[in-house]
């Protein structure tokens, strides 16, 4: 979804914004998404390209996704938060 509330396509959202944060519910594909987009950044910065071809969106910039879980972060954060 983009700001609006409406549903995007993936390659709509990366030519133009850097951050992105993919919601969805359990077994909606999200880390297959962020795995399919893992590989085509790794095969264009294989071939030192800087920007790669998503359907005919030629200027989407080569990034490294990073998946963050939320449930596991907040598990995490839970056990390792400073007292003040």
């Amino acid at each position: 979804m983009h700001k609006t509330g409406k549903p995007e396509v993936i390659e709509n959202v990366l030519g133009f914004v850097r951050w992105i944060v993919i919601l969805g519910d359990p077994g909606s594909a999200k880390t297959t998404l962020l795995r399919w987009n893992t590989l085509v950044f790794a095969e264009a910065a294989s071939r030192g390209e800087e920007k790669v071809d998503f359907k005919g969106y030629c200027h989407v910039p080569v990034r490294i996704p990073i998946l963050i879980q939320i449930g596991e972060f907040t598990s995490w954060f839970s056990q390792h938060q400073t007292k003040h």
